[in-house]
């Protein structure tokens, strides 16, 4: 596949770049279209900026499911990073278009009646989640995994707002479809029976504002079943877990230095590991681990060694001022 694109661009869609490009250059009255083109550019609103980035971004989101019928396939993650993409996009035409940054600005202490409650709802289910997910991934209890469960409740946060507003917004997508579509059937049939020149044009933006309601909602609930899928998040959270509890070196239990392990201690002389896995990220193991411990004469023998050096240390300064003095 990346041959294939390679092949594509280095002999397709770059000759015909520069082909075009010099010819631009080659022709005055191109040249001041162009200009004329970017002025009018720069003057656009944000709505027209808005509507030009989603219109690109679908673009290039069916120009990628068509290319994969094709049989010319990107990585399963470039897809997914274009649904994203596209997704935000709508969101953005759709704040622009229907100026929802103006509406919460000025509602928001109303708005914030709803959204309290609701806070501290998903503040209470990571904590449950994140410890249900420690015990279900590690076998080990959560109390034992301090930092893991820190890092676990941040990111169970924003995942658990992002399915409840991509399961509120796909439930409320459909009547808010039949309402615009209602609008434009009574739009279509009050304007049957106008006179041909009177008629108004057809409105692209009202056309467009539905084409987005849909995507968004669909994207949405797609990149949400595609984050709650159990091939995305479980190695991503083993090794979050991994990263915020299992620190210690396996050199701490007597076990061979192994790179990319990791040990996290508990009481009663046990410790887990943390051993890197391909599939699943990291494997957990509870195991016996006594630290070693050493002799009570080599503990004294280093304290000795240590009060003699401070004692020379301090002993060295005041030497060296009675030289100066002198």
């Amino acid at each position: 596949m990346s041959t294939s694109i390679s092949l594509i661009t280095l002999f397709g869609i770059i000759p015909i770049l520069l082909g075009y490009l010099a010819n631009v250059r080659s022709s005055p009255r191109k040249r001041a279209l162009y200009r004329l083109q970017t002025k009018r550019i720069k003057k656009w609103s944000a709505i027209e900026y808005s509507t030009t980035v989603f219109i690109a971004c679908t673009a290039a989101f069916y120009i990628a499911g068509l290319m994969a019928l094709a049989g010319i396939k990107f990585e399963q993650m470039t897809y997914f990073y274009l649904l994203i993409v596209t997704c935000t996009s709508a969101l953005i035409f759709l704040c622009c278009r229907w100026k929802i940054p103006e509406f919460l600005a000025k509602h928001w202490e109303k708005v914030k009646i709803f959204v309290a409650p609701a806070a501290i709802a998903i503040a209470t289910l990571s904590k449950i989640y994140s410890d249900a997910g420690i015990a279900e991934l590690t076998g080990l209890s959560p109390q034992n995994l301090p930092g893991a469960q820190l890092l676990l409740t941040l990111i169970m946060t924003p995942a658990i707002w992002l399915l409840g507003l991509s399961l509120f917004i796909g439930y409320a997508s459909i009547p808010l479809m039949v309402i615009l579509l209602a609008i434009t059937l009574i739009r279509d049939f009050s304007n049957k029976n106008e006179p041909q020149n009177k008629k108004p044009a057809p409105n692209l933006l009202h056309f467009m504002t539905i084409a987005a309601v849909a995507l968004f909602a669909i994207m949405l609930l797609t990149i949400t079943q595609k984050i709650a899928g159990k091939n995305f998040y479980e190695p991503r959270l083993r090794k979050s877990i991994a990263f915020a509890s299992f620190q210690l070196p396996t050199t701490y239990c007597e076990l061979p230095e192994t790179k990319g392990a990791g040990i996290a201690a508990m009481d009663d002389d046990r410790a887990a590991i943390a051993i890197p896995d391909k599939e699943l990220g990291y494997r957990f193991e509870l195991i016996s681990c006594k630290p070693k411990q050493q002799e009570k004469e080599q503990i004294s023998s280093t304290l000795r060694d240590f009060a003699k050096n401070q004692k020379h240390a301090s002993s060295a300064p005041s030497a060296t001022s009675e030289a100066l003095s002198n």
